[in-house]
C-alpha cells in the first residue's frame, strides 16, 4: 500500500511528466489545466493536472505517477464553455473510478473518487476508504 510520502514523491515529478503531455500533444491546440485540492487526502490526491488536446485527454496525479510513471488516457464527458469534465479509471488491486470537473469562467474544480465495494462470498471490503469520496479546490490554465 502507498504512503502519503510516497505520494508525495509522485507530486515532484508531475511537472515535469505535464509538460512531456504539452510537448507530446502539440502546443496550438493543447489546454492544460493544473489543478490543487487542499483537504483532499487518501486517494483522493491533492494535485491533478489535466491535459486537452482536441477530443483527447491524460492525467496525472502522485497515485498515477507512483503506478505508471507517466500520465494516462481519460475520457473527455463534457467540454463546453462553462465546464470540462474528465473521467478516468485507475486499476490497482480493483478499478477505481475518478471524475474531476473544472469550472472555465472561474476555474473551480471538483474531483471525485467511486470506490466500488469488493463484494466476495463471505465479506464486502473496501480497501481504500469510503465508496465515494471528493474534494473541492481550484485550478490554474497553462
Amino acid at each position: 500500500m502507498m504512503t502519503a510520502n510516497d505520494l508525495t514523491k509522485g507530486a515532484r515529478r508531475i511537472g515535469a511528466a505535464a509538460a512531456l503531455c504539452v510537448a507530446g500533444a502539440g502546443f496550438a491546440s493543447a489546454q492544460t489545466f493544473d489543478c490543487q485540492f487542499p483537504r483532499a487526502g487518501g486517494m483522493v490526491p491533492q494535485q491533478v493536472t489535466v491535459t486537452v488536446n482536441g477530443d483527447k485527454a491524460t492525467v496525472i496525479d502522485p497515485i498515477i505517477q507512483q503506478v505508471h510513471g507517466k500520465a494516462i488516457a481519460a475520457r473527455i464527458s463534457n467540454d463546453t464553455n462553462k465546464r470540462l469534465t474528465v473521467k478516468w479509471e485507475l486499476r490497482l488491486n480493483k478499478p477505481l473510478f475518478y471524475t474531476i470537473s473544472i469550472l472555465k469562467p472561474d476555474l473551480r474544480a471538483n474531483l471525485d473518487l467511486n470506490n466500488p465495494v469488493m463484494d466476495f462470498d463471505w465479506v464486502q471490503t473496501n480497501e481504500y476508504g469510503y465508496t465515494t469520496q471528493g474534494s473541492r479546490g481550484g485550478c490554474r490554465q497553462r
